[in-house]
């Protein structure tokens, strides 16, 4: 768990200590309970952020993972709220904030920032995150299609200069503004959403943990 492997390898080690195991328990009830713990952890492992979730929760002694589904189900109540209003938001918080509090450390929430108004946040950012997803996706789609009109324009403003009114009888076209212009105008500035910096993943040590991480962390929880 603390070697950071690939999923594959980590599948083969837990099963073959699965296969080490067993042979050795001698109640039913004993083999039930090392093969559903087998099953879960798998399916932990499947989350990008999984393992090291758990193995910050083992190092700082916490046994209730109940807490999880805590903070998972004040996830799931953000579809009917406000979600620009950080105060109602604050007492989605206040209600379960004993949950939160224990949680802050684990995912690398600073001491002094380990308080009710940080939490509210995370809730805002997640909330948001998915309430707009799909408009991202769409959004991105867009800038990927503005994106090479500089290069269009640069190419039609070239033939523009290559021939003058005075040689030439021009188009009409060749005076209008080109097509396309003002929207390049208005979303150039987007145009770095379309390489966003690589995300560094969660450290074990939770004050070397990526702020940006944060809310995966919570968002993933099921």
């Amino acid at each position: 768990m603390t070697e950071d492997v690939e999923l594959e390898r980590f599948k083969e080690e837990v099963e073959l200590k699965l296969e080490e195991v067993l042979p050795r328990l001698k109640t039913d009830e004993g083999r039930i309970a090392v093969e559903t713990y087998t099953k879960e952890i798998l399916k932990i492992s499947q989350h990008p952020l999984g393992i090291k979730l758990l193995l910050l929760f083992k190092k700082y002694q916490l046994d209730d993972y109940s807490i999880l589904r805590g903070v998972a189900n004040t996830i799931g109540l953000l579809d009917s709220e406000d979600l620009l209003n950080l105060d109602a938001l604050l007492l989605l918080v206040m209600v379960k904030y004993t949950i939160f509090e224990k949680l802050g450390p684990i995912i690398g929430v600073a001491e002094e920032y380990n308080r009710p108004e940080t939490y509210s946040k995370m809730l805002q950012y997640i909330g948001l995150k998915a309430r707009h997803e799909g408009s991202y996706e769409k959004f991105h789609e867009f800038l990927t299609v503005l994106k090479p009109w500089e290069v269009h324009s640069k190419t039609v403003m070239n033939i523009r200069n290559k021939y003058n009114a005075k040689e030439h009888h021009l188009p009409k076209e060749f005076t209008t503004e080109i097509p396309g212009a003002a929207l390049y105008q208005k979303y150039k500035d987007s145009f770095h959403l379309l390489n966003p910096t690589t995300k560094q993943p969660i450290e074990l040590n939770p004050a070397q943990s990526s702020k940006e991480e944060i809310p995966a962390v919570l968002a993933g929880v099921k």
